[in-house]
């Protein structure tokens, strides 16, 4: 069922894809290749047997590992997700948006809405808008309101600076806690833009940040300056069977035999030094 959804999500984009082809094999998961984007796709069922998989897959492609909660719970922030993958999303540069703070309910709903993990505590709030004035760059215009005066089209949010002791010096130091963009854009260099913001205003002497390993090996953050530190262990959770939602604990007055447990692949830990 699960992989019927993304084939024909992925086809329905102009997209040729592979099912469990011969270089990309992982037990009891099933493997869809996009090989123009050099992207693989790992669908992890949830199972009460379920075990860490060896994944055997090309070296040179980018791995999505899905679970198939995931992509039933927070469908289409994942298609979402997938567009931006294969260049479906559309994409802005970040040098026509302007970046300003937001305030905790404007960040709450986006994240909310756009971002896997929703909305955890932040310190600091930025968001990138989108003027009116450049809505002639988005040829869907159903994604745009006229009345409005401008789109918010992506959001980071960072913690209160801390101080930490790296290789024997001070530093003050603040973790990017989430960014995502607007389901429907991929705004490039749109990070970097507020990451800058933030470190003209706060002054950090670097910038921490997890990395997702089911959806990245930290390429992209790589390219921004960030350094691979080290993975964090991979975090259990259990997933209910009907809802589809993770806890990191079982809820009270909940009967066990309601859900599955699964981990995810970790994180990676990467710091970005602020000269």
């Amino acid at each position: 069922m699960v992989l019927r959804e993304i084939t024909v999500f992925l086809t329905s984009h102009n997209q040729s894809v592979e099912v469990n082809s011969a270089d990309c094999f992982v037990e009891g998961c099933d493997c869809i290749a996009v090989k123009e984007r050099r992207l693989v796709i790992i669908i992890h069922y949830l199972s009460d047997n379920y075990k860490v998989k060896i994944i055997n897959t090309p070296k040179i492609f980018r791995v999505i590992n899905l679970w198939e909660d995931v992509w039933k719970y927070s469908n289409e922030v994942v298609k979402s997700r997938l567009l931006s993958a294969i260049g479906k999303s559309v994409r802005l540069p970040a040098r026509v948006t302007k970046v300003r703070r937001i305030d905790k309910p404007t960040a709450d709903e986006f994240l909310n809405k756009h971002h896997l993990q929703g909305s955890p505590k932040a310190k600091f709030k930025f968001g990138l808008f989108l003027p009116k004035n450049y809505y002639r760059l988005v040829e869907n215009k159903s994604l745009i309101d006229e009345n409005h005066e401008e789109i918010l089209v992506a959001v980071a949010t960072f913690s209160a600076p801390r101080t930490y002791y790296r290789e024997e010096s001070k530093s003050r130091s603040i973790e990017l806690i989430h960014f995502t963009n607007h389901s429907a854009f991929t705004i490039i260099g749109g990070l970097n833009k507020l990451l800058k913001f933030l470190e003209k205003e706060q002054r950090p002497d670097d910038i921490m940040t997890y990395v997702d390993a089911d959806w990245s090996d930290g390429k992209g953050f790589k390219k921004l300056g960030f350094k691979r530190i080290e993975k964090t262990k991979p975090i259990a959770f259990s997933v209910h069977k009907k809802t589809y939602e993770r806890f990191r604990r079982l809820p009270e007055n909940e009967r066990i035999d309601n859900f599955i447990n699964v981990c995810n692949s970790g994180s990676w830990k990467m710091i970005r030094e602020v000269v």
